[in-house]
């Protein structure tokens, strides 16, 4: 059954093998933190427009920034944080904001949240289960869309990876 999923699922995304207690903290980060990204977005956009440009504006390259980082690190072997390293010159802007984002905790209010994900989703889960082997599929949605504000996309709009988990 297993080489059967794997066979289906990898037509539309990457598979993952992972053990059923595992389930809630992949659904918090392929699925729910979609939601911190696109809070992201809009508090770059926000502060866009803090600093004078027009809202419409802001989103797009708040937006255009995210999907370049993301397909920067997911094409890359390197870890995020050395390509992090590698835009932030010393003593630059960069790597200023990156101080501040740290010194206000940003690190550790991503990883609160997605524990507190994972601490609701646990909070449903059945423990009289039984183990179980597990096929976990992570892939993006990707919205049929080739016009956006009456100008072409460059690139397909894509929205938070949605995990599909079949236990066997």
């Amino acid at each position: 059954h297993i080489k059967t999923a794997d066979a289906i699922f990898s037509s539309v995304g990457k598979v993952y093998h992972i053990d059923e207690d595992l389930f809630p903290a992949f659904g918090a980060l392929g699925g729910a933190s979609g939601a911190f990204v696109l809070m992201y977005i809009d508090a770059l956009a926000e502060a866009g427009v803090r600093a004078g440009f027009a809202r419409p504006i802001t989103g797009e390259i708040a937006t255009a920034t995210v999907m370049g980082s993301g397909a920067l690190a997911m094409n890359s072997s390197e870890h995020p944080i050395a390509l992090m390293n590698a835009v932030c010159s010393p003593g630059g802007t960069t790597i200023e904001g990156v101080c501040k984002l740290r010194e206000l905790g940003f690190d550790t209010a991503v990883q609160q949240a997605l524990q507190a994900i994972i601490a609701r989703t646990s909070f449903w889960r059945r423990t009289d289960a039984p183990a179980s082997t597990v096929v976990a599929v992570s892939r993006p949605v990707i919205a049929d869309e080739t016009i956006k504000n009456g100008r072409p996309l460059v690139a397909p709009t894509v929205l938070p990876v949605l995990p599909t988990m079949i236990a066997f």
